[in-house]
């Protein structure tokens, strides 16, 4: 699978997960007015991709002007990558199916061996982390094990994942449960500063969870209205050509 598919599969999958949750909502909170709520929905998505459209120029020059700047960033390697994955799932005390299920998926594309070492990166992970219950000193040493795995990988020469896609599997992850915490916010971002990144690469990478998930959300509204098909498919192409858009602009910024 290709890298821009692996994007595209892995943000797909947080939305497929965003969307079981509205499922389980409550009868009197499912009955709303699909034409309104679509229209709500189109104008987010379209706003969201429009801002990504007139900012991408900018926001591409400052990336590629910042990693001017610096020093080349060194790729990391892939056990390193999948600790610093399992140490985000874990920063907020709590391991969800949803995450797991994503790190389990991102492992077995970054790793052709990923099953026979899965329990052994997990089982180093947790030997450090459990056992703490002070939230403030659980942060600490999840921040101090990523920097740690970090700078195992950049006196390495095995590096192979790209520093921005590894952010990106991070978000993925993130947004794999529907709720992006406080916690993983500041994880991510720190880890993106530690890697060299310019600050705009995670905070475009949210903006464009965000609107993959409205833009699923919309493509799910039009599924369930009783529109002609032919009025269904124009919009549904227009989804398809927002969510290109948006996915070629994460891609600008990885592949830089």
């Amino acid at each position: 699978m290709g890298l821009f598919d692996s994007m595209r599969k892995q943000l797909e999958n947080a939305a497929k997960t965003a969307q079981k949750a509205a499922e389980n909502l409550p009868d009197s909170v499912k009955q709303i007015d699909v034409d309104k709520t679509f229209k709500g929905f189109k104008k987010a998505g379209e706003d969201a991709v429009q801002k990504f459209k007139t900012g991408s120029t900018d926001l591409y020059s400052k990336t590629v002007n910042s990693f001017q700047k610096k020093e080349p960033t060194p790729y990391i390697r892939s056990e390193d990558a999948l600790k610093i994955m399992y140490y985000l799932i874990a920063a907020d005390m709590s391991m969800k199916a949803e995450e797991m299920e994503m790190f389990d998926s991102i492992g077995r594309e970054v790793q052709s061996d990923y099953e026979a070492h899965r329990n052994e990166i997990i089982g180093s992970c947790n030997s450090v982390i459990v056992g703490t219950t002070d939230p403030d000193e659980y942060y600490d040493i999840i921040h101090e094990q990523v920097s740690a795995a970090i700078h195992n990988s950049q006196n390495s020469a095995e590096g192979d994942i790209m520093p921005a896609l590894l952010i990106w599997n991070m978000i993925s992850i993130a947004f794999s449960e529907n709720e992006y915490s406080a916690l993983e916010r500041r994880l991510i971002r720190s880890t993106a500063r530690t890697l060299g990144l310019d600050e705009a690469v995670p905070k475009e990478m949210e903006a464009a969870a965000r609107t993959m998930i409205a833009l699923a959300k919309e493509e799910e509204i039009l599924q369930a209205s009783d529109r002609k098909f032919s009025e269904v498919k124009v919009h549904m192409d227009e989804i398809a050509e927002r969510k290109q858009t948006v996915m070629e602009n994460i891609k600008a910024l990885m592949l830089d």
